[in-house]
């Protein structure tokens, strides 16, 4: 099986985890790249909006 992911982001768990699942299902690694930076966009609101909420609690 040949691996799909030389994404820099590819340390968070939901990112290598795509990138298993991309390079299983044989879709491009351009497709992974887009895929790879939004996930770590959606996971930097996420802390920021944790960071947000431990604030005010």
């Amino acid at each position: 099986m040949e691996q799909a992911y030389l994404v820099p982001s590819s340390s968070h768990s939901l990112g290598s985890q795509y990138s298993i699942l991309h390079s299983a299902l044989g879709i491009p690694n351009i497709t992974l790249k887009v895929m790879d930076r939004d996930l770590f966009a959606l996971s930097e609101v996420q802390s920021r909006l944790l960071h947000a909420f431990r604030g005010a609690a």
